[in-house]
């Protein structure tokens, strides 16, 4: 999982959005989808002026940490936030006003009529980091490295550290009792 449909593709262009919408069953983004590796590997298969947008969920235990991961893999971070779900945006080359966003916004809504109001999301957009402005002090959380190839130590109560967001004893342990 993680870089590895990215790596394993048959492809050999480079993709303008990559969009991050997964889910383990117990309702948290995968760890494996959260961690600076997997950014960089985003970034190695995108074009010049590509986006990568993940949205997660403020009940992930990990949720400070998955962010401040985001936002430390990115030059341009932008967020749009919803009933508890944060949609992020990050590139390296994009650095684009909340005015801009909104402007554009209108634009392909009165180009394709959608039934949604696009122009009236965009304004719920906010730059998280550019040039000028740096906001993760909002999000509190270490930077998450991958983790294959490392031992952990976890005792049977604690968070396991797969990012699941399940004690121990009901997620990894059971395995190795296998």
């Amino acid at each position: 999982m993680g870089g590895g449909f990215l790596e394993n593709r048959e492809s050999n262009g480079n993709y303008d959005i990559i969009i991050i919408d997964s889910f383990t069953g117990a309702g948290l983004h995968p760890f494996s989808l959260s961690s600076t590796e997997f950014y960089q590997t985003c970034k190695i298969h995108s074009s010049d002026r590509s986006v990568v947008v993940t949205n997660l969920v403020e009940s992930d235990p990990l949720f400070g940490s998955k962010v401040n991961t985001f936002i430390n893999s990115f030059n341009f971070v932008y967020e749009f936030f919803d009933d508890g779900t944060h949609v992020f945006f990050g590139s390296d080359s994009i650095n684009i006003s909340n005015e801009e966003i909104v402007s554009k916004a209108k634009a392909i809504d009165d180009y394709y009529n959608f039934r949604f109001p696009l122009d009236k999301l965009s304004e719920m957009v906010r730059v998280l980091k550019s040039i000028d402005i740096i906001q993760n002090e909002l999000y509190k959380g270490e930077i998450l490295r991958d983790r294959k190839n490392q031992i952990f130590k976890a005792s049977r109560n604690d968070l396991c550290p797969c990012g699941s967001g399940k004690k121990f004893k009901k997620c990894h342990l059971l395995l190795n009792k296998i």
